[in-house]
Parts: C-alpha cells; sequence; structure tokens
C-alpha cells in the first residue's frame, strides 16, 4: 500500500507551493492510525509550466506533529520575561523519520515551510529532532540560521512553578524562526535564497546566477558635473535581472496564488501597451503624473532601463499583471543589492 493511500489531508494546513521557476506542489496529509496525529509532507503536481526541483523536497519517510501549545501549569509565570520563559511558552513539534537515513536538509526545509504556511503568525516554534542522524540536521539548522539552541534558564527562583528537575530538560530542543525562513536560511536552491532565484533573470549566463554567491561590496565613483550635480561615492550595484524575468516569486495562500514582481521589458509592445495604458487612467495619473503617447513611455522605460539604480517591476498575481513598481536605490538602503527578499518579507509581514 502505498503512502498516499495510508493519508488524508488535514483541513487547517493549506498547499505547499514553491515559487517560479519550480512551481512544485506539495499537500500535508494525516497518517491514517496514529496518536498523536503524525503528519507527512506529499508530492502533490508538478505543474508543465514549472521545473523540477534539484532534489527532492518531500520524503514519506519524515513525520511531524502539528504545534502543540503547552500548558499553563507548564509555562514560566508571566512576570518572566526571559529568553528561556518566552521559549518555553511557545509551540513545538517534533520531526521524526523512519529509516537508517536522515532526510536532506531541503525536506526538513520544506516542512518548516508547511508550518508557516499554515502558523503565519509565529515567531517562533520549538523543534525535536528524533531519528538517526539528528545531529547532523541539528549542526545544519544551526549553521544555516534557520534555528537557534533553546536558551537556558540563567537563575532558577524557589517559587517558579516549573520544577527545578525539568527547568532545562529542553536543552536539546531548536527555535526555528520565522524572520530567519522568510530571509532564505537553509533554502535549498543554492547561496540565495529560493524567493529570489527567479525565472530568467540569468539569461545570458551558462550557469544559473542563483549557484553564485550574492555580489561582492565593492565601491565606485559616479560623476555627472556639470550636466547634474551628482559626485558621489556608493557600492557598485549588481547587474540588473533580464527584461521580462522573474524577478522574484512567492504563493499565497491566502489567496491561493504565487505573487511575483517580473522585470518591465521597455522592448516587448504588450508591456509597453500596458504600462501606457495605466499611466493614462486619470486615477493613476493623479498620483503618477506620466500621461503620455506610447512613443513617451517607451522612452520612459528606456531610461529607467539603462539607469543602474532603478528597476522597473510589474506585480503578478500567478500571471496577471495588477501593478507597477518602479525599485531604486536610496541612500538608506538594504545593505544587499536588489535585496527583494527582505523588501517582501516587510511589505507582507513575513
Amino acid at each position: 500500500m502505498t503512502m498516499a493511500s495510508k493519508t488524508s489531508p488535514i483541513p487547517n494546513y493549506p498547499p505547499v507551493k514553491l515559487p517560479h521557476p519550480f512551481l512544485t506542489a506539495y499537500r500535508v496529509r494525516t497518517v491514517a492510525g496514529t496518536t498523536p496525529a503524525k503528519l507527512v509532507l506529499t508530492l502533490e503536481q508538478q505543474p508543465s509550466e514549472g521545473r523540477p526541483t534539484p532534489e527532492p523536497l518531500h520524503s514519506d519517510a519524515l513525520f511531524w506533529q502539528d504545534l502543540a501549545v503547552p500548558n499553563k501549569e507548564e509555562c514560566p509565570p508571566l512576570s518572566d520575561n526571559s529568553p528561556w520563559a518566552r521559549a518555553r511558552c511557545s509551540p513545538s513539534t517534533v520531526f521524526n523519520w523512519a529509516g537508517a537515513s536522515a532526510p536532506s536538509l531541503g525536506q526538513i526545509w520544506n516542512v518548516v515551510h508547511a508550518i508557516y504556511l499554515a502558523h503565519p503568525k509565529l515567531e517562533y516554534f520549538r523543534l525535536t529532532l528524533d531519528g538517526q542522524g539528528n545531529a547532523v540536521i541539528r549542526d545544519e539548522l544551526l549553521t544555516t540560521g534557520l534555528a537557534a539552541e533553546h536558551p537556558k534558564q540563567r537563575s532558577p527562583k524557589a517559587w517558579h512553578p516549573v520544577k527545578e528537575e525539568t527547568a532545562n530538560a529542553h536543552d536539546s530542543e531548536l527555535l526555528i524562526f520565522r524572520g530567519a525562513f522568510w530571509q532564505g536560511a537553509a533554502s535549498p536552491t543554492g547561496p540565495r535564497p529560493i524567493w529570489v532565484a527567479g525565472d530568467g533573470t540569468d539569461k545570458q549566463m551558462r550557469k544559473p546566477l542563483a549557484g553564485y554567491p550574492i555580489n561582492p561590496e565593492r565601491y565606485q565613483i559616479t560623476n555627472r558635473f556639470p550636466d547634474e550635480p551628482v559626485y558621489t561615492r556608493h557600492p557598485t550595484r549588481r547587474a540588473k535581472p533580464f527584461p521580462g524575468s522573474i524577478a522574484y516569486s512567492r504563493y499565497v495562500p491566502e489567496i491561493d496564488a504565487h505573487f511575483s514582481l517580473e522585470v518591465v521589458n521597455w522592448e516587448d509592445a504588450e508591456h509597453l501597451k500596458l504600462f501606457n495604458s495605466w499611466q493614462n487612467d486619470p486615477r493613476v495619473a493623479a498620483g503618477w503624473n506620466e500621461t503620455g503617447t506610447l512613443d513617451q513611455h517607451r522612452e520612459y522605460l528606456r531610461k529607467l532601463h539603462v539607469d543602474p539604480h532603478v528597476l522597473c517591476l510589474f506585480g503578478r498575481f500567478d500571471s496577471t499583471r495588477f501593478a507597477y513598481f518602479e525599485l531604486y536605490w536610496s541612500k538608506v538602503s538594504f545593505h544587499s543589492p536588489w535585496s527583494l527578499s527582505a523588501l517582501l518579507s516587510l511589505i507582507f509581514g513575513h
């Protein structure tokens, strides 16, 4: 009997879908006859318009329990606001697996993905690893920054409701942070977070850009005197993503759609026509003040295309374009050039 035939979907877990260029879809299911219920992440679909992942990001032998909130009696008093006390009051789960070989870090990462899609407001949860090779996975989670060790209780007090012999019984637990996850910690696609792996951003390169580290920090001088009052020293900006490519992508379960940022192509007739119609809409023009002809808008987008400090983007839900953005460098900016992952983390609160 296959694993799929012994499982059933769990309602409070939405589908788990990878961003562009993969679009791979998974489903969280419960394993029949297990108490408490064990959950497993199963492959549901690999869309034809997507790309298979370099390695499987699910395992039929990797299980976990839905997050459990500790009882009030198990929590320190509200007057204890130490890192240990806050961690002790957070939900917990156990990842366990069958067999002699441990799941890959990518498979662990995707289960964390499923948990944070189902529990998007949690700042962190406690994790126990149970299975062969758990020490290796523990080291990988800590080294990649997705996890941190459970804080220790510094000064136990006699009035503390948590028994002294159990006060540090959770030292082996890890804390899995939502903020670290959405910033790309332990991402299975290489040095760059999976959300900005992109689709077609590196069209001219023989090896995908996602396989390389972020650009090194190097400074240069920009001097535009006397034509413009610009004379400044600034970090060298990384090359722009290829026009027409997907620079950022993430599945949004609340609307069951992928949100993406598509790089505007000023030479594409469809892109130009859409930009022109939007800018000539009275409601848009009231804010942008960029009404004009097709030729004027073609020149407007061309100038921004050759300007290294501005990136023009269409916002998309799946294949439907719904917004236009201009992402630009300024004196107060992200440390990493074109830090779309950090930017979208702020916008979406994830």
